[in-house]
């Protein structure tokens, strides 16, 4: 067993420890005594690794959510808005130009 790792006996339970940086910590195993997989152990390391990972998910959602609907409401802003200065370059006046700088008054 290594240095690191420890197995303390509490109410007929082992409880595996591990030390880290910060201390020691428990170590929730992917199979128990009898050799039986422990499905949500193996995927999220326990079911505090599991509701932290669901909050995170939570949260990148809502951030997805409100950047969609921000653009789409910047979208129809934008549209709305340059409906509106087309209606308004229609009524604008036109004004011609002459091609080239061809001056009348010459003899």
């Amino acid at each position: 067993m290594d240095w690191r790792r420890k197995v303390i006996h509490i109410d007929e339970q082992n409880i595996d420890l591990k030390k880290d940086i910060f201390g020691y910590r428990i170590v929730h195993p992917v199979k128990d005594k009898e050799g039986n997989w422990n499905i949500s152990n193996l995927l999220f390391g326990g079911w505090r690794n599991l509701f932290i990972i669901i909050i995170i998910l939570l949260f990148l959602l809502a951030i997805s959510y409100s950047y969609y609907h921000d653009t789409t409401e910047c979208r129809k802003i934008v549209e709305r808005d340059s409906a509106i200065i087309q209606e308004e370059n229609q009524q604008l006046p036109r004004i011609s130009y002459s091609s080239g700088g061809e001056n009348k008054n010459q003899t």
